[in-house]
């Protein structure tokens, strides 16, 4: 039983939670102009339009990983590490609607890829760039953290304080967990 401050492990559940987080982060977006777009972000070398196109990106990448789960075939999250840097320069620029269009459509698609996933198909394995796997049911949780932590890299006020309890237990755990496979480590 999950209690309150806990996030549910049903990727279809968690979904919820990330229909909040991505709705707080289109507030956000909402209240930016031009000017506030190309100011630097939390993130070196990149400007609040970069992390909100790697945000876009991100879920197209993540929706292709679902959509290859749901055939049983592994779709890398991009083509190449180029590819993943030319997409997030490509949006970058854009202009305050267009970034919200983005957003919306990119956040869309992951939702469509979540809903018509087959109950089966959770459990295939899905690959990072980096040689790792899990679960695609997870995905829908790593894409709960990439929303929730470039929300606070925009620096335009969204800050981990205001994370949902549920999210920074959630993340908490997860982060001693990691730590505690790690050779030397003692969490």
């Amino acid at each position: 039983m999950e209690d309150s401050l806990s996030l549910p492990k049903d990727p279809v559940a968690l979904a919820s939670h990330l229909t909040g987080a991505t709705d707080r982060l289109l507030r956000t977006v909402e209240t930016m102009d031009r000017d506030s777009l190309s100011s630097p972000s939390l993130l070196p070398g990149w400007t609040r339009g970069h992390v909100l196109s790697h945000i876009a990106r991100n879920a197209d990448a993540y929706t292709g990983m679902l959509l290859g789960a749901g055939v049983g075939i592994e779709i890398p999250p991009y083509p190449s590490r180029a590819h993943r840097t030319a997409g997030i320069e490509a949006g970058a620029g854009a202009c305050p609607e267009e970034h919200l269009g983005d957003l919306r459509a990119s956040a869309a698609r992951f939702d469509t890829a979540v809903a018509a996933l087959p109950a089966t198909a959770w459990d295939f394995p899905v690959r990072w760039p980096n040689g790792t796997s899990c679960p695609a049911s997870r995905l829908v949780w790593h894409r709960l953290i990439e929303v929730e932590l470039h929300h606070v890299d925009l620096d335009t006020g969204y800050t981990a304080e205001r994370w949902p309890d549920s999210f920074l237990r959630h993340l908490i755990r997860e982060v001693v967990s990691d730590l505690s496979t790690r050779d030397g480590v003692v969490p």
